[in-house]
């Protein structure tokens, strides 16, 4: 794949043929080489590892208009460097990767509000271990009695008969601005975080389960 493909482009037709990426990113805005040049994470970390495990080679055109043909065998050193190497070793002009084959594209994702850094913890504990996307949201404004609370989602794709499940929709208003800084302070964010605290807590209360093609737009 060329290495200035948009990976949302890729994940699209290989979600078709019932592929996805071994490791899923992050970001949904990400290009290939820019995810080989910053070995980047994703939700199934604990499980797959980053972005540069699953590159098989690359080439690589470097400042002098040589081009080398990089493996883990073949100008390995130039295979290490690059992955994780921030385009200082050169261009990456195309790349192959491995895929994974899925039974269905779409994820089954469990929502759960936690109250502190002490119960957060012990819902990754009992995470990695059975869930392969897990990712968490933290309020990073409150204090006292709510300190450290927050909202975990985890989630693995579903089976090929989970045709029914709820999808996710995208967000019905959409705000066409950014704000300035001075205006992400606690007064206006206070309400909407309780607001994702409270649906999170009713989305438990009622075991209901969603899907995503990607489990990035599960974060709130």
């Amino acid at each position: 794949m060329r290495s200035g493909h948009d990976s949302r482009r890729g994940a699209a037709s290989d979600r078709a043929a019932g592929l996805v990426f071994a490791h899923d990113p992050g970001t949904k805005f990400v290009t290939i080489g820019g995810a080989i040049a910053n070995d980047i994470h994703g939700k199934n970390h604990h499980r797959a590892g980053t972005f540069g495990c699953h590159v098989t080679q690359f080439e690589l055109l470097r400042s002098t208009g040589e081009r080398l043909l990089c493996t883990p065998e073949q100008n390995g050193a130039w295979f290490a460097s690059t992955i994780g190497g921030l385009g200082l070793t050169g261009v990456i002009t195309w790349a192959e990767f491995q895929l994974r084959r899925v039974p269905n594209a779409m994820i089954e994702v469990e929502t759960l509000p936690f109250g502190s850094l002490r119960e957060f913890f012990a819902i990754s504990a009992e995470s990695d271990a059975h869930f392969e996307h897990t990712v968490a949201w933290i309020d990073c404004l409150a204090e006292g009695p709510s300190l450290g609370r927050g909202i975990f989602m985890r989630g693995n794709h579903a089976g090929p008969e989970c045709r029914d499940l709820r999808t996710h929709r995208p967000p019905r208003l959409r705000i066409p601005v950014e704000f300035p800084d001075f205006v992400l302070n606690q007064y206006p964010s206070t309400p909407l975080t309780l607001s994702i605290m409270r649906k999170a807590a009713s989305a438990r209360a009622a075991s209901s389960s969603t899907t995503s093609r990607s489990f990035i737009r599960s974060t709130p």
